[in-house]
């Protein structure tokens, strides 16, 4: 098993526990005043902009699946099979374990890609783990997992 999925489930948990650990506004420290402190950007968590790198992998992975995607679709060999899972395994990896972007930005697309492998390869083992940690994160909070 991925060693990264246990950090992902655990971390998972600890934003659906909530962050501030039931601290009312009172107990709270203050906010620092030092000017040479930036603010941090107010964003849904954790996640800001990508950078250009992280943006150009994003776009390297996703071109590379799409085009194994159109292959597969224009003759289903097995070697464009093989192609279309190892490409989707990878933006789908990248994109739940290392792509700087907002968990609903980066969980639902990865998901969808793990269901297509899991059609075409129903015995993926690695396809089948990290699908259920992402169906984890959704109800850890709360949340329903994407069908679509």
């Amino acid at each position: 098993m991925d060693k990264r999925l246990p950090i992902l489930a655990a971390f998972a948990l600890f934003v659906a526990a909530g962050c501030d650990m039931g601290m009312d506004d009172t107990a709270k420290p203050a906010a620092k005043t030092d000017a040479s402190v930036p603010d941090k950007p107010k964003s849904e968590g954790m996640v800001t902009t990508p950078s250009a790198d992280d943006q150009a992998k994003l776009d390297d992975l996703t071109a590379k699946q799409e085009a194994a995607a159109k292959a597969m679709e224009a003759e289903a060999t097995d070697a464009t099979k093989k192609a279309f899972v190892e490409t989707s395994m990878e933006l789908a990896n990248y994109l739940t374990f290392d792509a700087p972007l907002a968990p609903r930005e980066k969980y639902r697309p990865a998901l969808k890609l793990y269901n297509k492998v899991l059609e075409i390869e129903p015995d993926n083992e690695k396809a089948k783990e990290t699908k259920k940690v992402i169906e984890d994160i959704y109800a850890s909070m709360g949340m329903p997992v994407p069908q679509d």
